[in-house]
C-alpha cells in the first residue's frame, strides 16, 4: 500500500460514518414521505390511466384540456407565496400568531392575484379551444371548473404548508391518500352505472382537491388556535422573498403545459389526448422532487441563523459522499437538497 493510502481509506469510512450518523435519524421522515406520497400519486396515476383507457379520445382531450389551463393558473397565481411563510417564520414555529398573520396576509394577496389572473382566463380560455368545435355551453362550463379547481388548488397549498411546518405530515399523507382513493371509489360507482363521461372525470378529480382544501383548512385552524391579520409589513417581506423566482415561475406555468397548449391551439383532438396522457405518466418522476417542499425546506427554515449555513453545506457535502458511494456501486444517489430551496432559505435569513 503506498504511503497516505491508509490515511485516505481511513477518512473515507470516517466520512462515511459521519454521513450515516447524520441521515439515519431522518431515514423514517424519508421513508414515510415515500411510501404515504408514493400511494397517493399512485391513486392519482391509476386514475388517469383509467380515464385514458375508459374516456373516447375527443372526451379525454377535454380532461387534459382543463387541467393544463387550471395548472398553469394555479402557478400565476400563487408564484411561490402559498409555501413562502415557511422560511419567513423560520425558527420561531412556535409563534403560532405569527404564523397566522403571514398566512393572512398570503390569502389577501391570492385574492389580488386572482383577481387579475381570473378575467384573463375568461377571456384566453376560448380562444384556446376555439379549433376544438366545442359548443360554448361546454366552454363555459370548463372555465367554471378552471376558476374553482385553481383557487382550491391554491388553497390547498397555503393551508397545507401550515401543516408541513407544524410537523403534522401524517394528517397531510393522509388527506391525500384518502381523497385519492376516493377518487377511484367514485370512479367505479359512475362507470357502474355508466354515467361516466369526461365532465364527470373533470368533477370526480376537482372535488378530490376541494376536500384536500377543506380538510387543510380545517386542521390548520385548529393547529393555529388564532385568527391572523394581515400587514403591510408581512405582505411586503412575502413579496421580497417571492419576486427574484417570479420570471422562472412564470417560465415554469407556460414550458410545463406548451406542448398542450400548442396542440390544443394548432393540433388536432387525438394529438391533445396524446400528450396528456404522457405527461399524466410523467407524474411518477415527480415523487422525489416534491420532498423538498415537504421535508428539506422546512428543516433548514427551522434551524437558527447562526447554524444554518454550515448544516447546509454539511448536509450537501455529506449527499455528495453518498452519492459517490453508491455510483461506485452501480448506482446513484438522487441531489435532494436543490439549489432553489436554498435561495429560499437564504432569502428568508438575509
Amino acid at each position: 500500500m503506498r504511503p497516505g493510502k491508509g490515511g485516505q481509506v481511513i477518512r473515507s469510512v470516517e466520512h462515511i460514518q459521519a454521513a450515516k450518523a447524520f441521515f439515519l435519524p431522518k431515514v423514517p421522515h424519508v421513508a414515510e414521505f415515500l411510501v404515504s406520497q408514493g400511494i397517493a400519486m399512485a391513486g392519482s396515476l391509476l386514475y388517469g390511466v383509467l380515464c385514458i383507457r375508459l374516456l373516447p379520445i375527443g372526451e379525454y382531450a377535454k380532461f387534459v384540456v382543463v387541467f393544463a389551463a387550471q395548472a398553469s393558473l394555479m402557478v400565476l397565481m400563487d408564484v411561490g407565496i402559498s409555501g413562502s411563510f415557511i422560511p419567513l417564520v423560520g425558527e420561531r414555529f412556535d409563534d403560532l400568531r405569527l404564523i397566522a398573520d403571514y398566512l393572512a396576509s398570503i390569502r389577501q394577496i391570492a385574492h389580488r392575484l386572482y383577481a387579475v389572473f381570473a378575467p384573463i382566463t375568461i377571456v384566453a380560455f376560448p380562444l384556446l379551444v376555439r379549433n376544438r368545435h366545442w359548443s360554448w355551453k361546454v366552454v363555459a362550463a370548463m372555465v367554471v371548473i378552471v376558476l374553482i379547481a385553481a383557487w382550491f388548488a391554491r388553497v390547498a397549498a397555503s393551508y397545507g404548508s401550515v401543516l408541513i411546518l407544524r410537523r403534522d405530515r401524517s394528517y397531510w399523507y393522509r388527506t391525500k391518500i384518502v381523497a385519492s382513493f376516493g377518487s377511484l371509489i367514485l370512479l367505479g360507482v359512475f362507470v357502474a352505472f355508466h354515467w361516466f363521461n369526461a365532465f364527470v372525470a373533470i368533477l370526480i378529480s376537482v372535488s378530490g382537491q376541494i376536500l384536500v382544501a377543506w380538510i387543510y383548512y380545517l386542521r390548520a385552524r385548529r393547529l393555529l388556535g388564532v385568527t391572523g391579520v394581515p400587514t403591510k409589513e408581512k405582505r411586503t417581506a412575502i413579496i421580497q422573498l417571492t419576486l427574484p423566482a417570479v420570471p422562472s415561475v412564470i417560465f415554469y406555468a407556460l414550458s410545463g403545459q406548451l406542448s398542450v397548449l400548442l396542440i390544443t391551439i394548432f393540433g388536432r383532438t387525438a394529438g391533445v389526448a396524446s400528450v396528456g396522457a404522457l405527461g399524466r405518466l410523467g407524474q411518477i418522476f415527480a415523487l422525489l422532487s416534491q420532498m423538498n417542499g415537504i421535508l428539506v425546506e422546512p428543516y433548514f427554515a427551522r434551524l437558527k441563523k447562526a447554524y444554518l449555513k454550515a448544516n447546509y453545506l454539511n448536509c450537501y457535502y455529506r449527499c455528495r459522499l453518498l452519492r459517490l458511494q453508491y455510483r461506485c456501486a452501480g448506482s446513484r444517489l438522487p441531489r435532494t437538497v436543490s439549489l432553489g430551496a436554498w435561495s429560499q432559505i437564504c432569502g428568508a435569513a438575509g
